[in-house]
């Protein structure tokens, strides 16, 4: 910026210099050697004297190492220049005692003035080219940023800009590509803008994701039912398959290691009833020019059925698609999946704002947990899931559903393994929400 300052500086004094001449030239009269040989001495000396007082009232007025540096536009010109101008160097007075400083200055001042209009004028268009085309490829590349420490939503995280927390770092008037600062370039585009220190813009927690587009996942379950088991079948096979043919996936969190590890020892914690920070796999961009998050966002059972009073989850302002797991072999799975369902529906809407007429576009997938148990869905094809659920007397709940939800689809799976078959119910939610996290997992 810097750089570019001092170049619309110069130019603008050349181009005014050269109008002043070509208006001496074409409309000054020869009336004689003497005063045209007088009259060219002074324009040449008084061009030396205003390049000269060009040069240091840039270096110590006008190129003062700002933090950021900004654009040297009109109306700082007109601020800065000219009124320091007027001020200091007295054109009326000047011109008035015949200086050739004093002549060619005051004529230059409307030239330069104008040329500064247009160099405003060519560096908005610059910037509202450059704003476009970022907010175009930020929307392809990543969406939105979701907070994974307060799971709320933003459209952009914020940025350490030389130690200064910038929220929605993009081109701007203090710089298209780089933003100039103290303690050197900090860019505000593409991967450059990637690698800088991220920061939640509402609980300014340190955050990760490096402008990774996030895929939510939101569960919902009663007690046991399996929603914790699903969330580490989905992620224990995506990272099982890291390297293998498969995207480098890993867990954003160290603590998820963990719990995998407990997961395949057999032991599942139990889900707190509040709002945790969800399981989120990051997927290595490869091909992509930033990486995919896909957010599996659980919560204890109990949040569905009114008992603990709890704030309402802030992923379902926001999710992709949702999992609705009930377990076949507990007692009395029909009425228990079918009250948890109207107490996350009646929570969904209430956080939305949405009334009972309204039908949600978001993807849902219904999953009958634990089908390697004997029952009405071991060994059951995920085609026939739908017709069984009614015969088993789910009729009440597969109406509710399909009343409130635009697509809906049937699965049955054993949570308890690896076996891909949790896998399958996230890439089909992420072909119904067209997100090319499917050809990830």
């Amino acid at each position: 910026m810097y750089k570019l300052n001092k170049t619309a500086w110069y130019l603008g004094y050349a181009i005014s210099v050269f109008v002043v001449w070509m208006i001496v030239y074409r409309y000054c009269p020869e009336t004689g050697l003497i005063w045209t040989a007088f009259k060219w001495i002074i324009l040449i000396i008084g061009t030396i004297i205003a390049l000269a007082f060009s040069m240091i009232e840039f270096d110590e007025n006008l190129s003062s190492r700002e933090n950021p540096v900004v654009f040297l536009g009109f109306s700082r010109q007109l601020t800065a220049a000219f009124t320091e101008h007027v001020i200091t160097g007295g054109f009326l007075l000047i011109s008035v005692l015949g200086t050739p400083a004093g002549i060619v200055m005051l004529l230059m001042t409307p030239v330069f003035l104008l040329c500064f209009v247009v160099f405003d004028a060519i560096y908005m268009l610059v910037l509202a080219i450059a704003r476009s085309k970022d907010r175009r490829q930020y929307d392809s590349d990543t969406g939105r940023f979701l907070c994974p420490e307060c799971g709320r939503s933003f459209y952009r995280p914020s940025y350490d800009v030389d130690g200064t927390i910038t929220e929605g770092l993009c081109p701007s008037k203090i710089g298209i590509k780089n933003i100039e600062t103290s303690s050197g370039i900090i860019p505000c585009t593409g991967s450059g803008r990637r690698a800088l220190d991220q920061y939640c813009p509402g609980c300014s927690a340190r955050v990760y994701t490096k402008e990774g587009k996030p895929f939510v996942v939101s569960m919902v379950g009663a007690a046991s039912s399996g929603k914790s088991s699903f969330v580490l079948s989905v992620a224990g096979s995506a990272v099982g398959a890291s390297g293998k043919g498969a995207a480098a996936t890993g867990f954003y969190y160290t603590r998820d290691d963990v719990r995998l590890s407990e997961y395949r020892g057999g032991r599942i914690r139990p889900t707190p009833v509040a709002y945790q920070p969800p399981c989120i796999l990051t997927v290595e961009p490869g091909r992509l020019s930033t990486p995919r998050l896909l957010y599996m966002c659980d919560i204890g059972g109990a949040f569905f059925t009114g008992s603990v009073e709890t704030d309402l989850q802030p992923q379902y302002a926001y999710n992709d698609a949702v999992v609705f797991l009930f377990d076949p072999s507990r007692r009395d799975p029909a009425e228990t999946a079918y009250k948890t369902y109207l107490g996350f529906i009646n929570r969904y809407r209430m956080l939305n704002r949405l009334d009972a007429s309204h039908r949600l576009s978001v993807p849902i997938s219904v999953v009958a947990t634990h089908s390697d148990r004997p029952g009405p869905f071991n060994g059951l094809p995920n085609q026939g899931v739908r017709q069984r659920m009614v015969d088993e007397g789910y009729f009440n709940l597969v109406n509710a559903i399909e009343k409130d939800f635009q697509r809906v689809s049937y699965f049955a799976c054993d949570a308890s393994r690896e076996d891909g078959s949790a896998s399958a119910v996230v890439k089909h939610l992420c072909h119904e929400a067209r997100s090319d996290m499917e050809g990830l997992l």
